[in-house]
């Protein structure tokens, strides 16, 4: 019986152990090159089968942990024997063929750099793997009691990733803080015009002009008819990510005023001045609402950050920009 017990408690302290490594996905096994002008060299990462460990052309090889929530991977080497800790080699993502990625070496005068890999399975048509820099953005706001700070800072970062730039972690872990009731939150991000741009649309904490659903030129119902209506979940689990829309009955009366006067209306869906597609209304008994649709797309990070901020009552500030 003892035997027994023992056993049991083993394989329970495996599967404990099992389900606190961190694996790659399958499609992300292989091997990974630089390019240099077009065409792949000589150097290479490679992500073993075992999908928790790898090695490298310079001959480094070590194990996989997690960064964040955001699927980040630092990738460890052996352990420094004066410090008793792991060393990281790389901090990066592996993003449909692609590992994107900075070394904690890679810093010259306070300006840290990156560098893109790419597999067999990458269909980038400009393969190039020559150093980037990182910019550091901070934002700060004012915190209200009830809201997770985690989640606030999950927002901004979506709004850069959902766009194709993922932020880094320079020390491998998020950098945020509060200072007297207000948050702090650093990114580092890719050193390009487009995310200097994003810097700005993720201050406009606009939905009643992001979201708008119309009849013709007159506008039916805005985001803040929906705020405390929409479903989160696949923003962290589905790729591309969507949100998800419920109508109910305090939307209600505007749609039956607006089919007392015209019977006929078709309400279309805009999201940054595009169209998306048409929303369909039912009715139960005397209750008109939409019904339930989805919005994707590369600007469903910005769309969710404006809606959610706006119903957590937070205005963004940006109070670094390098």
């Amino acid at each position: 019986m003892k035997k027994c017990l023992i056993l049991v408690c083993i394989a329970l302290i495996c599967i404990l152990l099992c389900s606190c490594r961190v694996y790659v996905y399958e499609e992300d096994v292989g091997r990974y090159y630089l390019y240099e002008n077009g065409e792949k060299t000589n150097t290479w990462i490679e992500f073993k089968r075992n999908k928790t460990g790898w090695k490298d052309s310079d001959g480094n090889s070590g194990h996989l942990n997690n960064g964040n929530d955001d699927g980040q991977i630092v990738l460890y080497g052996p352990m420094d024997k004066k410090t008793g800790e792991y060393v990281s080699v790389y901090i990066g993502y592996l993003d449909r063929g692609t590992f994107f990625f900075r070394k904690p070496e890679d810093v010259k005068d306070g300006v840290y750099f990156c560098r893109n890999y790419y597999s067999d399975k990458s269909k980038e048509e400009n393969k190039d793997s020559g150093y980037c820099a990182l910019r550091k953005v901070v934002y700060s706001t004012t915190l209200p009691g009830n809201v997770s700070i985690r989640d606030v800072y999950a927002l901004i970062r979506n709004c850069y990733a959902f766009k194709g730039y993922r932020p880094f972690d320079i020390n491998g872990r998020e950098e945020y803080k509060t200072e007297n009731n207000v948050l702090i939150m650093t990114y580092w991000v890719k050193d390009c015009d487009e995310t200097k741009e994003l810097d700005s649309l993720i201050l406009n904490n606009t939905p009643e002009t992001s979201f708008l659903i119309k009849n013709g030129e007159k506008i039916v119902l805005t985001a803040n008819d929906y705020v405390k209506m929409i479903d989160t979940y696949a923003l962290y689990q589905i790729y591309p990510p969507k949100l998800k829309f419920y109508g109910n009955s305090s939307i209600s009366e505007k749609i039956e005023a607006l089919y007392d006067k015209d019977p006929s209306a078709v309400l279309k869906l805009y999201v940054f001045d595009e169209y998306v597609c048409d929303v369909s209304v039912s009715r139960k008994g005397n209750v008109y609402q939409t019904d339930a649709f989805e919005v994707g797309g590369t600007d469903v990070g910005l769309l969710a950050k404006d809606v959610l901020l706006t119903q957590m009552g937070i205005r963004m500030q940006l109070q670094d920009d390098d």
